[in-house]
């Protein structure tokens, strides 16, 4: 596998429309992708490496002799999954022929070695540079009655999070005269068929995780996030960002007002840069070319005339990427918001969805009902 990259993704990626940023959902995410070392090595030929371009895996024998056999070795890398935390593990394989009607298969955790490739590792250099696991992460019975079947080995790379996990794939009793079994290799030319890895993964836990929004009269939300407005008065309201510690560069939301209390909405994007994609009464991303970290953060301005109908101004997600906000990291992810409050024309403001907390009506941003019930 020299020459190629170091694993292809099979799951797609998330990418924004104009090409700037890439993003992974902060959540419980699966992930799948080849290995990017995969040979066979021979015990009948201990010193000459394997075929690293072979289309083909092997295990188990007889070769020449009964005492002959196949052993598989993988490499995965797994420094993508350094700062989070590997909830499951499957190595999927896909057989192409098999000495019988089934084969017992088991793969084993390289306990340690000093790095290797495909192109020059031998039987003989295997059995003197790796440590093995005695004991194998998984055993399956491998037959054909399925085009693809895997090993849950978990534990086993969990132990090599953020660094390259290999793996020798055995016959379960070799030697073992006329038990083996054949596998597509990542060099295949039948598509869908290589071997991989799938991992499903928690990222860890960003600095954004308690980001929360509110729409008001001015840019705190104490005793504004409703208002009492005057016939043809002007409001002019502002979407605010707060507690994203990683920074922001990008936010998706629409805005719903309730009908009959506006007239001529104007909407003002006041990100620096005010790059945006969308409408914001549809579902609007606004993004900049650089990163905001002081906090809060106005975002949007929304200013209309008030026609005398008392009425919400309601913070919703984008029909696409709800509830994003865009860190500051490279390549930048995508965290989440909570809605701290929603706005209230001549009325209460709905509320929103975060965490109920202890607060502190002074520093803290609260909603008009809760400073109603304060001095109650």
């Amino acid at each position: 596998m020299n020459g190629r990259s170091a694993f292809r993704l099979l799951a797609p990626l998330l990418v924004f429309a104009i090409g700037l940023m890439a993003a992974s959902e902060a959540a419980c995410e699966k992930i799948s992708f080849w290995p990017t070392e995969d040979v066979s090595v021979r015990t009948d030929e201990p010193d000459n490496p394997g075929e690293g371009q072979a289309p083909l895996l092997y295990v188990g024998g007889a070769i020449v002799g009964n005492d002959d056999f196949w052993v598989t070795y993988m490499k995965f890398p797994l420094a993508q999954f350094e700062d989070g935390e590997i909830n499951c593990a499957k190595l999927w394989m896909m057989p192409y022929q098999l000495s019988g009607e089934y084969v017992w298969v088991s793969v084993y955790e390289v306990l340690s070695e000093p790095g290797w490739d495909e192109d020059y590792i031998s039987y003989e250099w295997a059995i003197g540079e790796m440590t093995v696991s005695t004991s194998p992460a998984a055993e399956v019975k491998v037959n054909t009655t399925a085009n693809g079947f895997y090993w849950d080995i978990t534990l086993a790379a969990q132990q090599h999070e953020g660094g390259d996990f290999s793996i020798c794939v055995k016959e379960k009793n070799q030697p073992s005269a006329g038990n083996w079994a054949k596998f597509h290799s990542a060099e295949t030319s039948t598509g869908g068929a290589q071997p991989f890895l799938e991992v499903r993964y928690s990222p860890p836990d960003d600095d954004n995780s308690d980001a929360q929004v509110w729409v008001s009269i001015d840019e705190v939300c104490f005793l504004e996030c409703v208002s009492w407005p005057e016939l043809g008065e002007l409001i002019e309201w502002t979407f605010v960002l707060d507690n994203a510690g990683a920074g922001m560069s990008g936010i998706a939301f629409s805005l719903s007002l309730t009908p009959g209390m506006f007239t001529a909405p104007v909407f003002e994007n006041l990100l620096p840069g005010g790059l945006s994609v969308g409408e914001w009464d549809t579902g609007i991303m606004l993004y900049t070319d650089q990163c905001v970290a002081d906090m809060p953060v106005p975002v949007a301005r929304l200013s209309f005339i008030y026609t005398g109908s008392a009425g919400d101004i309601l913070i919703q997600d984008h029909p696409e990427y709800p509830r994003w906000v865009i860190d500051c990291a490279e390549p930048s992810e995508v965290d989440y918001y909570c809605v701290q409050s929603h706005g209230g024309v001549g009325k209460d403001p709905e509320p929103g969805d975060c965490p109920a907390t202890a607060v502190d009506p002074i520093d803290q941003p609260v909603s008009w009902g809760m400073i109603k019930r304060i001095f109650r």
